[in-house]
């Protein structure tokens, strides 16, 4: 993994009060151990749209298309959230 995507790992296991490593991501659905509001999803993909909306550099890495157009990033980030994103906890 990239050293922007390594940011953006920690980060989103941070918030869960969790360690991130590069080999828990190789356990079987390793993201459904944690569960976040979904307020606390909407903070963290404005952190990581906004992160790679300043970063050019981060944009190459992780992004297919380097755009700073912020709609196409938060696509992007909704995307990766669908498919890795933690459980929602329900009310």
């Amino acid at each position: 993994m990239g050293k922007h995507l390594n940011k953006i790992m920690t980060e989103m296991f941070n918030r869960v009060g969790e360690t991130y490593t590069e080999e828990y991501p190789k356990q079987p659905q390793w993201y459904l151990k944690h569960s976040w509001t979904e307020k606390e999803q909407n903070e963290f993909i404005k952190w990581t749209v906004d992160y790679l909306y300043n970063s050019k550099e981060a944009r190459e890495e992780i992004l297919t298309i380097n755009t700073r157009r912020k709609v196409l990033i938060l696509k992007a980030i909704r995307n990766f959230m669908f498919n890795y994103g933690w459980k929602i906890e329900n009310d």
